[in-house]
């Protein structure tokens, strides 16, 4: 019978002649037992120093499926843990990669960022050279093949996670202010939650991208904000597979807007290709959804998103379609699985929870925000949906 060790071995075949991407085993303590990198560069400079192990290390402890992963200096690492049962025996990492070209001035600023950069550590441009450029789509392959050489079973595309790790920001000292970072999840979270909903009403955020467009100046900064974007689409991709796309026509319609990033002159091209594929992606979910229900689940569903930050009721939302309240429930329920108003405050609380871990609006705005009467009904409702009080669930 073939070992692991063995089957590895072809992997690492694979890997390198993909162009040159590097393969790393660690025990289930996080020591490094072997490695296909023959240049210290990257052991001492990304993964030791640069603090890139410890990131990719938590994400392994967190998860049995593949992680594809982007740390602080923008690469792009695979990482598969090896467990049995709640035991994690390994890890297997490959990379790092770029998920496309990068600049030398670019990285340099990366490193300088994190003190890696005088001249005993300098990164010649022959090095940067070395690292392939692989699309996060031949990442996923290689994932799933070794998912299935660890476990001895397939995975879905939708199984593996992306991550793009971003740095900490220090707390103030009142410890009560959140970050910016805080902020930009939020509405990075409704984002893909409108994606995946094919909510056609969500109004897209500029703020998303205006502080880096605001701030564009040089070819390594355009190339830190192609990169995001490319991040981005990869997730809205993911959200849209969720939604109802099928993995195929996500996937082509996500190597479509890549390449379109690619090929912009400057910021603002890249946030207006940007925009489009948002609105393009949440129109095809959309149209996919209403194959599932009658015109008026569709015209109820729609009302709610886009009213969603208004006190919602039954009763309301029939006489604003021109239908009884006991039709329209018992429609609803019938094609969906669940009542209107369960529906109606699903959607508010799941929006009110982002707010609650990542921004420092009090629970009193969070409940005005989304019309909720009080805030003794909100923490009810709250409390019944998540089991826990909005104070508990913000901790």
């Amino acid at each position: 019978m073939i070992s692991l060790i063995e089957k590895m071995q072809v992997v690492v075949e694979m890997l390198d002649s993909a162009g040159g991407i590097y393969l790393w085993q660690f025990d289930g303590n996080g020591m490094l037992i072997r490695s296909s990198a023959t240049d210290t560069i990257i052991q001492s400079l990304f993964m030791k120093n640069g603090g890139s192990e410890k990131i990719l290390w938590e994400s392994a402890c967190e998860t049995r499926y593949p992680t594809i992963i982007t740390d602080d200096f923008f690469l792009t690492w695979l990482i598969v843990p090896h467990r049995i049962e709640n035991n994690l025996l390994g890890v297997w990492i490959a990379g790092p990669v770029f998920s496309s070209h990068f600049s030398e001035s670019y990285l340099l600023g990366a490193l300088r960022k994190k003190n890696l950069a005088d001249d005993r550590q300098f990164v010649p441009i022959s090095f940067i050279e070395q690292i392939p450029v692989i699309p996060h789509q031949i990442l996923i392959h290689y994932a799933m093949l070794i998912y299935r050489l660890l476990y001895g079973e397939n995975i879905a595309w939708s199984d593996i996670l992306l991550e793009s790790h971003k740095e900490e920001t220090e707390p103030s000292a009142e410890g009560k202010l959140y970050s910016e970072l805080d902020e930009y999840y939020i509405l990075e979270r409704e984002i893909l939650n409108a994606v995946e909903q094919g909510n056609i009403h969500y109004v897209h955020p500029k703020s998303t991208l205006a502080v880096k467009v605001s701030k564009i100046s040089n070819e390594g900064s355009l190339r830190q904000v192609k990169n995001t974007m490319i991040s981005s689409i990869t997730l809205v991709t993911r959200a849209a597979i969720k939604g109802g796309m099928t993995v195929g026509a996500a996937y082509s319609l996500c190597d479509y807007y890549i390449l379109a990033s690619e090929s912009c002159g400057n910021a603002t091209e890249v946030y207006s290709n940007w925009r489009f594929c948002l609105q393009d992606f949440t129109q095809r979910v959309h149209d996919i959804r209403r194959q599932n229900h009658s015109d008026l689940v569709n015209r109820c569903i729609s009302y709610v998103q886009f009213h969603i930050y208004e006190p919602l009721t039954v009763m309301g939302i029939a006489e604003q379609i021109g239908y009884s309240k006991n039709y329209l429930g018992s429609c609803f329920h019938n094609e969906t699985g669940k009542n209107l108003t369960q529906y109606i405050m699903e959607q508010k609380l799941e929006l009110a929870a982002l707010r609650l871990k990542h921004s420092s609006k009090s629970i009193s705005d969070i409940a005005h925000e989304f019309g909720f009467e009080s805030d003794s009904y909100f923490a009810a409702q709250f409390r019944k949906h998540y089991g826990v009080t909005p104070s508990e669930y913000r901790r």
